[in-house]
């Protein structure tokens, strides 16, 4: 069969230096990110449930054996995941100089916090960490775009890559946010129709045998590989340290800005620097489909590539022939003991199914008499099941009898969970203490202690997400002063979360506000959001509750706790006089003037505070007078009554004394009186006893 010649653009294709380049390099960063995406992608098999080796596997499906997967990679996983959702990450700006200011600081930063806001950024954060966490790397990406279909406005969105594979960066650099990459590619793959659809201009619309032999790479029968080709390009410039008038702060110029008909005596300084911009090809291998260059005004303005890695803990391996990079996930170490576990598992669901199904043997014929009672005696029960005794065999010579069996479960489910702490080991966990441990605890310390101890072997994941979102919040500082060069309105979004719009590029505006200078950028390590809100009202309200405190934060903590109107008008109402009328939105240049205006009203107010003081006094003095003249008015009254009561009490007094001295007079009398009845009596009796006695009458006798 003779061979059939190559087409005009198959030949183009094949003999262009630009994309003989292009394929040239997107197969050598291919072969050498290789291992690393072949172990990437076996993590991400184990995190599906897919964790039997293929031979295994085959054999297995072969004979009909199960192939159990129990997913204990996953759920730590998820709990680290769930701890970066729960404590998200803020971007911090930092002025750095040459004419940054902490304002202009916090005013990028609430730039940055709505730019996250507006776009889902934390949602992009996450889904990148989640990748590097479950399978070594992961990758977010910036975008700009116009605000509406009207509008020369740039805007910036942070977007999720869900494709950690789609992303092929430079191998050879070494920063951890590939500061120092020369180029990437970004991959998409789509069908024949759909790539008809989205390019209608590209001149090879049609994939013959001929042009996909070009790019096998890239051409497929049934799809289409597009790619984006980030390339950094690198122009040397001359930077000038100029003295634009004597006595006045030096700038520094490039050339190309130095203004006309100037002095050389006015360079103080000369060196040469790099121009870096990111130029964006559009691809499919056998041609050129776009061209994005900032040079051109087109594509992005930045002067590093706008995709944001997160790389799992990196080590280098040198296993003869040079160091080799590998990245490393959370579970790649814990694989082997995953495998264990799940074919224990297996073995113990094989096990199960050896329990015999027949629990009653016996010779033949000894059923038959009772048949369908002996087959329903699992289902129904029975008070008595006769049986025969079979040709041959003595009377009680044989009976039935069940199988007895006894599965080893007790032994695999210890061994599943001593295989169990060595997945936890291998992921850097501490394992939890087993049941009888905990039994034995008599408190929760050293269980807190454990937990924080599980926490501290996932600090490396953490660090480095935190590494990556600090990377993507430099990216937008940077190229915020490239989409803002004329007058608009900008969107903020501040750290309590309240939203508003400042002007920026407009100096004729009262509340322009400024961005100059050069700043940097760091990631807070605590909570973010609801729960640095939440944190902030707690510290807030331990503040509280010291005496004296509460009057100085009221009308924070109220508007804190609450964003109604009602809750508003609280807080003004609670605001001390020190601190209202107090506005951060004031332009430097006006803040002399209004403190020279706060001056004066404190004036004014110092004297209509003294002027009221001076009335209060004369106030008090009059009533005082008032009260003086009434005091003495009641004290006269008083004494009065006083007077009267106590001459009626000296009355009451001496006739109490008169009537206690007739008493005793009566007494007196009394005891007188009973005194001399006595006498009489006894003076009675002695007159009886002398007297002579009586002459007896005629008709006695004598004794």
């Amino acid at each position: 069969m003779p061979k059939r010649l190559k087409s005009r653009q198959a030949s183009e294709a094949e003999n262009d230096p630009f994309l003989v380049k292009a394929r040239d390099r997107f197969k050598y960063c291919l072969e050498s990110w290789r291992d690393i995406r072949e172990q990437h992608d076996l993590d991400m098999k184990f995190l599906a449930g897919d964790s039997w080796d293929e031979r295994e596997k085959s054999r297995r499906k072969d004979k009909h054996l199960p192939m159990i997967e129990v997913d204990l990679l996953g759920q730590y996983v998820n709990e680290l995941v769930g701890d970066i959702r729960q404590n998200k990450r803020a971007v911090n700006v930092l002025p750095k100089g040459y004419g940054a200011t902490e304002q202009t600081a916090n005013f990028l930063a609430d730039w940055v916090r709505a730019t996250e806001y507006l776009s889902q950024g934390q949602t992009a954060y996450i889904t990148a960490a989640e990748q590097m966490i479950g399978a070594s790397y992961g990758f977010c990406k910036l975008e700009t775009y116009f605000e509406s279909q009207k509008s020369w406005n740039l805007g910036v969105k942070i977007m999720p890559v869900p494709n950690g594979n789609t992303i092929l960066y430079d191998p050879d650099c070494k920063h951890y946010d590939c500061s120092d990459a020369e180029d990437c590619f970004e991959i998409d793959f789509m069908s024949h129709d759909k790539f008809k659809r989205l390019y209608p201009k590209a001149q090879i619309a049609t994939f013959a045998e001929d042009i996909q032999q070009v790019a096998p790479d890239w051409i497929k029968p049934k799809q289409v590989q597009v790619a984006s080709w980030w390339k950094v390009e690198v122009e040397t410039v001359e930077l000038h340290l100029v003295e634009l008038s004597p006595g006045k702060q030096p700038v520094v110029m490039r050339s190309d800005q130095l203004p006309k008909n100037m002095g050389k005596a006015r360079i103080l300084k000369s060196r040469d620097c790099e121009d870096r911009r990111v130029v964006q090809y559009v691809i499919n291998g056998v041609e050129i489909l776009e061209t994005n260059d900032p040079k051109k005004g087109k594509g992005w303005p930045g002067q590093w590539i706008p995709i944001i890695p997160f790389w799992g803990p990196e080590l280098y391996v040198d296993e003869g022939a040079g160091s080799r990079r590998m990245l490393f996930s959370m579970i790649r170490k814990a694989r082997d003991p995953q495998r264990v576990f799940n074919y224990l598992a297996s073995q113990e669901l094989m096990e199960s199914k050896l329990t015999p199904r027949t629990p009653y043997i016996g010779p033949l014929g000894m059923f038959s008499n009772n048949k369908g009672d002996w087959e329903d005696i699992n289902e129904t029960p029975k008070a008595f099941i006769e049986y025969n005794v079979p040709d041959n065999y003595q009377p009680g010579s044989v009976k039935p009898e069940r199988v007895p069996f006894v599965p080893n479960f007790q032994q695999y489910e210890a061994a599943m969970q001593s295989w169990e702490r060595r997945i936890m080991s291998s992921m850097g966990i501490s394992p939890l203490p087993s049941a009888a441990q905990r039994n034995n605890e008599k408190s929760g310390v050293a269980l807190e202690k454990i937990q924080g101890e599980r926490a501290q072997a996932t600090y490396r994941f953490l660090d480095n997400i935190e590494r990556s979102i600090a990377c993507c919040g430099r990216q937008l500082v940077d190229v915020f002063d490239k989409i803002n060069t004329m007058a608009r309105d900008i969107p903020i979004r501040k750290e309590d979360g309240r939203h508003s719009i400042v002007r920026v590029n407009d100096p004729a505006h009262a509340k322009n506000q400024g961005f100059g200078g050069e700043h940097d950028v760091t990631v807070t390590t605590g909570p973010h959001s609801d729960s640095q809100r939440e944190a902030d009202m707690q510290f807030a309200d331990i503040l509280a509750a010291i005496p004296g405190v509460f009057p100085l934060i009221g009308d924070l903590i109220t508007k804190m706790r609450t964003q109604s109107p009602i809750g508003q008008l609280i807080a003004e109402r609670l605001t001390p006089p020190q601190f209202a009328g107090q506005d951060d939105s004031i332009p430097e240049e006006a803040r002399p003037l209004v403190g020279q205006l706060k001056q004066h009203i404190a004036q004014a107010q110092q004297a209509i505070q003294q002027l009221q003081q001076e009335k209060a006094a004369k106030m008090w003095e009059m009533e005082g007078k008032l009260q003086v003249e009434k005091i003495h008015s009641d004290t006269q009254k008083a004494v009065a009554e006083i007077n009267t009561k106590a001459q009626i009490l000296s009355e009451r007094i001496a006739a109490l004394e008169q009537l206690q001295a007739d008493f005793h007079q009566m007494a007196h009398e009394r005891a007188m009186s009973a005194q001399e009845h006595q006498q009489t009596l006894q003076q009675g009796q002695q007159a009886a006893a002398l007297a002579p006695p009586e002459t007896p009458s005629g008709n006695g006798t004598q004794p």
